[in-house]
């Protein structure tokens, strides 16, 4: 491993978001079609689920290396089914462990989670994308 390589690394390593504000406009869209809203606190669901999205964002971004997260950018690669249903498993217990939203009950919790980590990984399949 050479310098130019361990600087790419930390770089790598910094905490930022990977999703693009235009990305994280679908996975909205998508979650509001699918996920039941609470009745009381449906008014601000949009922007509490952002919210939740680029939490689970900042997270993806730490677990996954970037070559696996920048597989959501590109259709013509990425994991196949069997990949897909492994990542899928792991990182909803992952997540789901990190995370604790008061004004949902757990099985609401963890159906949101899976309901975006879904989105996710299904863009992150060959031939898929966040469009």
């Amino acid at each position: 491993m050479n310098a130019e390589m361990i600087l790419v690394a930390e770089k790598d390593a910094v905490e930022r978001y990977f999703l693009t504000e235009k990305q994280i406009e679908v996975i909205v869209k998508t979650v509001l079609k699918i996920f039941p809203i609470p009745e009381f606190i449906k008014d601000v669901f949009e922007m509490i689920l952002i919210k939740i999205i680029k939490w689970i964002d900042k997270e993806l971004y730490k677990l996954l290396p970037n070559e696996v997260y920048d597989l959501i950018n590109h259709k013509e690669k990425g994991l196949n089914e069997e990949e897909y249903k492994v990542l899928f498993k792991r990182l909803v217990k992952m997540i789901n462990e990190k995370v604790n939203l008061p004004f949902l009950n757990e099985n609401q919790e963890k159906q949101l989670i899976k309901t975006i980590l879904e989105i996710i990984l299904k863009a992150m399949q060959i031939g898929k994308s966040l469009s």
